[in-house]
């Protein structure tokens, strides 16, 4: 995934400025809107069959499947062992 700084310096060179922009139309800034889509797509995983949380968060960019529960968790308000119907990664 790219950053902002490298979107930036490639589309008009300005980082800041690139980001005002986006969260001025999204309403999100970049990490907020990355993490979002990140963390729907998971859901999406999970509601289609797909049952290990450690693929799952693999799949979306966390290397960290304790740290992508609680970012689902905080998103969401429900662990994502409530979209798999299990307590455990599998």
């Amino acid at each position: 995934m790219r950053s902002s700084s490298t979107i930036a310096m490639n589309a008009c060179g300005d980082s800041s400025y690139l980001s005002r922009i986006f969260k001025n139309e999204t309403g999100y800034s970049v990490v907020e809107y990355m993490t979002r889509r990140r963390l729907n797509k998971a859901k999406e995983m999970m509601e289609n069959g797909c049952k290990n949380l450690l693929f799952v968060s693999e799949s979306v960019g966390y290397k960290d499947p304790h740290y992508f529960s609680k970012c689902f968790k905080k998103h969401f308000s429900v662990p994502p062992s409530r979209f798999t119907g299990s307590d455990s990664r599998e």
